[in-house]
């Protein structure tokens, strides 16, 4: 059985949802939270992260940034010299971090995530859309009907669903596109970059950086990966 490890503000809601701090076990798939169909077997995990945002001792804001969460505002900054004219969607926006930071840069962002909480703190943060993806991914060039020339996600891909469900918002692209994507190291290392190449996207960015800090202080460390496609 695979043993999925939740770190930093991620080990709180691995510890609300399984009662265990640092693990997650599911028959040796990795939780994939924008799939329908895993969530309608663990209806808990819904309801536990949308808790999550509002509890304000441990609210995820406040996890976040008491474990020195940098990857939004970091992401962000490689990011910014290779995004297309056009806006930006954010796949597992969550609250917003990163659209926050995009939008000090005259950018509009849409976001996706799979919490309501979370989407509506990110509309408080000026996202112009956001969609609720309980759907399989699948089912997203159905449910969002724009396209986009930016595609960035943090903490999501490697964090909570498996490297290679990048493909699913690739097919968002529309013309030149840039792909921004940053998260835990040991999870994307091995697949990211085959898939990229193989759709066709050419990173100009790759590069390992603090992530955050977990429980006990220790830095995690994100890859952190730029990729545009003409």
């Amino acid at each position: 059985m695979q043993k999925i490890h939740f770190e930093g503000p991620w080990a709180l809601i691995g510890q609300t949802i399984i009662g265990t701090r640092t693990r997650f076990e599911d028959n040796g798939v990795r939780m994939n939270m924008f799939d329908k169909d895993w969530i309608s077997g663990h209806t808990h995990v819904l309801k536990d992260w949308n808790d999550w945002v509002t509890d304000d001792k441990n609210s995820y804001e406040r996890v976040a940034r008491s474990q020195q969460y940098t990857a939004p505002s970091t992401l962000v900054k490689l990011a910014l010299p290779y995004l297309q004219e056009g806006d930006i969607m954010d796949m597992g926006c969550g609250s917003g971090a990163v659209g926050a930071h995009l939008m000090e840069h005259g950018f509009i962002v849409d976001g996706v995530d799979l919490s309501e909480q979370m989407l509506e703190k990110a509309k408080q943060r000026n996202y112009r859309k956001t969609y609720c993806a309980t759907a399989k991914m699948e089912e997203l060039e159905e449910l969002i009907p724009g396209r986009y020339h930016n595609i960035v996600s943090c903490g999501t891909y490697g964090d909570y669903i498996e490297s290679n469900w990048i493909t699913i918002p690739m097919n968002l692209a529309a013309g030149p596109t840039t792909l921004a994507i940053a998260g835990n190291l040991e999870a994307l290392e091995d697949n990211l970059m085959n898939t990229l190449l193989t759709h066709s996207f050419i990173p100009v960015v790759e590069d390992i950086r603090l992530g955050h800090k977990d429980e006990k202080g220790r830095d995690v460390n994100y890859l952190y990966v730029v990729a545009t496609r003409t």
